[in-house]
């Protein structure tokens, strides 16, 4: 289970998802712009019906689908066109823009519609791009990678920035500048005698 308090947890599920509601919903539309009759009476206006097509946040549609209230499909950036997409060649896909936490929402996807495919294809999608990722936090301090960093998910995105940092630090080391050992400042005036 994730913990509760995680903010990218909270923000992947954000994402929306399609879904088609299984039963007639009342007081939660707004269709006929009158408001306050979602109170307490059954008005036409105030109720939508089952079978209609919504995008929701996944928390929601996933609280829905658990009550059968309504039924979960597969957004776009997971569905059949874009696993054949990632499947030919996953380099230049601009994750960010498709879903910013494209992994994490993909996990939670493949449980909730029971797609273990979804789960080995951002298995080997993931591992496809690590390689290029590392590849590119050693080059970051020759290029600009603010071009290709855009382009990553957020959790690549973490990695990438571990990575640049383990690559700075190597190099501080092979320069010799990196745990250089040093005098303590209290036996430094014992030095000078």
């Amino acid at each position: 289970m994730e913990d509760y308090y995680d903010i990218e947890a909270i923000l992947a599920d954000q994402q929306r998802i399609p879904c088609v509601l299984l039963v007639d919903t009342p007081g939660l539309g707004m269709g006929d712009g009158d408001h306050h009759s979602a109170a307490g009476s059954n008005g036409g206006g105030n109720v939508i019906p089952a079978q209609t097509k919504l995008e929701l946040p996944y928390w929601l549609a996933e609280a829905m689908a658990a009550n059968d209230l309504c039924e979960l499909q597969m957004p776009k950036p997971f569905g059949s066109r874009m696993r054949r997409t990632l499947q030919a060649s996953c380099y230049n896909v601009n994750f960010h823009s498709l879903c910013p936490y494209f992994y994490q929402f993909g996990l939670k996807l493949a449980a909730a519609l029971d797609e273990p495919q979804l789960n080995e294809l951002l298995a080997d999608v993931y591992r496809q791009r690590l390689a290029l990722i590392l590849d590119a936090a050693q080059r970051a301090d020759s290029q600009n990678m603010a071009e290709f960093v855009i382009q990553l998910d957020e959790s690549e995105r973490q990695v990438y920035k571990v990575a640049k940092r383990g690559t700075h630090a190597v190099r501080e080391w092979q320069r010799g500048q990196l745990n250089r050992l040093q005098m303590a400042e209290v036996l430094k005036p014992f030095r000078e005698r």
